[in-house]
């Protein structure tokens, strides 16, 4: 916790005598509604449609050499018919950067907060993290850079759970052409998860279990007349609790393109694979240990009504993997919602 309160504390004797100067503020709000088709947990609560509201608030100032960026995100979903079964998602994140020649500094806090109410069962879900960093410029085209991050997880309820990891990342960027950017990085997780869930086995250190992920990340980012962005990690993940070394993979790939002046399209793939082979009986709380918990698969076709006003459809899937009592929120949507800029 200690690199987490520093950071929310540094950015907070930043943030107030830079906020005083004028920036720029973005508002969007937006609703959509439509057929959903329930999986794993809600299908036994007959779920046939969802209806949500998404708010976001961004502020941004430049100051040469600082640059502060501030985001607020909220968005209630409800699942119907039966009553009693929703989610809320709220979070918040701050990061300032400051310029020094080739050298850059900079430093993120984030507190992102979820619950959801399934036939009577609350579960929280809440993630903290503070990261702060180095950057080297060695030319145009080519950088260097070193993070540190502590990130808690904290899910809760009839039972609580936690984890607590420890990363340190060292990464490259390559500017391979005006366009079109590369960077690799390798990494390294320190985790520790805590659970007062009782196990079948008994535990080496009571309701703990401590481990390691190590991996390595490539990733591609191309903007001209289709934005994209590639990405590509492979760990491997080691405890107390699970045999041998278990190997992970996560793929992202997102793309937009401006079809004609007034429709546009958006895709979405953000998925992972884990292959943990468990000693025992363990909670699985105890075996989870990454801070992304979400599937998702989304295609989005817009309509521009004017500059600050769009229609659009949604194709999506998403699975939310809240290991607490082995409960899964998944399921399929096709909607319609309308988004406005203020």
């Amino acid at each position: 916790m200690p690199l987490l309160y520093t950071s929310f504390l540094m950015l907070g004797f930043i943030i107030f005598p830079l906020a005083l100067t004028a920036g720029e503020w973005d508002a969007r709000l937006s609703g959509e509604a439509g057929y959903f088709k329930a999986g794993h947990d809600l299908r036994e609560n007959d779920v046939d449609y969802l209806t949500a509201v998404n708010a976001a608030f961004k502020y941004t100032l430049s100051d040469n050499p600082q640059h502060l960026s501030l985001q607020l995100r909220l968005r209630p979903e409800w699942y119907g018919p039966h009553e009693g079964v929703y989610s809320v998602s709220g979070s918040f994140a701050a990061q300032y950067r400051r310029q020094w020649g080739r050298l850059l500094w900079s430093a993120a806090a984030s507190v992102r907060k979820q619950k959801h109410n399934i036939d009577q069962t609350q579960v929280w879900y809440n993630t903290y993290q503070g990261i702060t960093g180095w950057s080297w410029k060695w030319s145009e085209w080519m950088s260097a850079d070193m993070e540190g991050s502590y990130t808690l997880l904290d899910l809760s309820g009839d039972a609580d759970d936690e984890i607590n990891i420890y990363a340190v990342r060292l990464r490259m960027h390559r500017l391979i052409t005006a366009n079109l950017n590369m960077s690799a990085s390798v990494y390294a997780e320190r985790f520790i998860t805590e659970s007062n869930v009782v196990t079948v086995a008994p535990l080496p250190e009571g309701n703990s279990n401590k481990g390691w992920h190590r991996g390595a990340e490539i990733e591609l980012e191309y903007t001209k007349k289709i934005q994209l962005n590639v990405r590509y990690s492979l760990s491997w993940f080691t405890s107390q609790l699970t045999k041998g070394t278990a190997p992970e993979q996560q793929f992202y790939f997102v793309a937009g393109k401006t079809l004609a002046p007034k429709w546009s399209v958006f895709f979405l793939l953000d998925y992972y694979w884990r292959n943990i082979n468990p000693r025992a009986s363990y909670s699985g709380a105890l075996l989870y240990t990454n801070a992304n918990n979400e599937r998702n698969i989304h295609f989005k076709l817009a309509y521009n009504l004017s500059s600050r006003q769009n229609i659009y459809t949604k194709i999506a899937y998403q699975n939310s993997e809240l290991i607490y009592n082995n409960i899964q929120l998944s399921g399929t949507q096709l909607s319609l919602g309308f988004e406005s800029k203020f």
